[in-house]
């Protein structure tokens, strides 16, 4: 099938289910997201407005000294070797999370602590939108299948919306898509390949200048401090022109007998 030939959606999606994705390569991968693109795509697009604040950690050694704002944003494109979530090598992306509370600030930024007793280290950054941020949000049309709950209150929007314009939309393609995606965007990656689908489909995506980065819910969704944490990738141009540094702090987890304490203290940042 022709790459500009219109493909039905869920053929699309059984034929990236099908692939060996420790034998095949990201190529294939490409060839097959651009059938998508024939049709028009419905799905959410969430705008923060000014003023939303925006958190993002950098996990650092004991000796390790920050001063300057910049290392803590985005990688530089030329030092990005490998797929991530919401990137590929060469393509950087500004990745952070929203949250609800200061303390899963903390945790969403940090992750799952290594289990070992020890002590670890990571600066934690805040920035703030100087203007409106449009994400593309990756959600689970089942509502409560959700972790988040303003990801549940999308998912009724989104199917109010596809009630609303059934004449212009294939509902059943849009919500196979999400669905697909959503398991792409918060499956837990075994190897570098299994970020390939949702990397290249970011990279798509953020192609629009209507489309500032993407929007899904945290990996660790297994830890219910994090439910409402989202993880967003934003596109370095967007970070550049929209965001602004606010203040870091430098936290210190330790771990002993399995249980992690944090402390944070500010650091002067340039």
């Amino acid at each position: 099938m022709a790459n500009n030939e219109i493909c039905d959606c869920k053929t699309v999606i059984k034929e990236l289910s099908s692939l060996d994705l420790l034998n095949c390569s990201d190529k294939d991968v490409q060839a097959i997201l651009q059938k998508l693109y024939a049709k028009p795509i419905a799905a959410p697009l969430c705008d923060y407005p000014a003023d939303t604040v925006i958190v993002r950690g950098r996990p650092i050694t004991s000796a390790e000294q920050i001063k300057y704002k910049h290392e803590l944003s985005y990688v530089p494109a030329d030092k990005n070797k490998k797929y991530q979530r919401g990137s590929t090598p060469n393509q950087t992306m500004f990745y952070g999370i929203l949250s609800d509370t200061n303390d899963t600030q903390l945790v969403g930024c940090l992750g799952e602590p290594n289990p070992q007793d020890g002590e670890y280290y990571a600066i934690i950054s805040f920035w703030i939108a100087r203007e409106t941020i449009s994400l593309f949000t990756i959600i689970n049309p089942e509502s409560p299948s959700n972790k988040s709950d303003n990801l549940k209150r999308m998912a009724e929007e989104l199917n109010l919306f596809m009630e609303e314009y059934k004449d212009y939309f294939d509902k059943e393609d849009v919500i196979s898509l999400q669905k697909f995606m959503y398991h792409q965007y918060n499956k837990k990656a075994l190897t570098e390949n299994d970020y390939w689908i949702p990397a290249l489909f970011t990279m798509d995506l953020i192609k629009s200048e209507n489309i500032d980065g993407i929007l899904y819910e945290s990996a660790q969704v297994a830890d219910e401090q994090l439910d409402n944490v989202l993880c967003l990738a934003i596109k370095p141009e967007s970070a550049d022109k929209k965001l602004s540094f606010l203040s870091a702090v430098k936290v210190t987890i330790t771990i002993k007998d399995g249980k992690a304490t944090v402390k944070g203290e500010p650091i002067d940042i340039q």
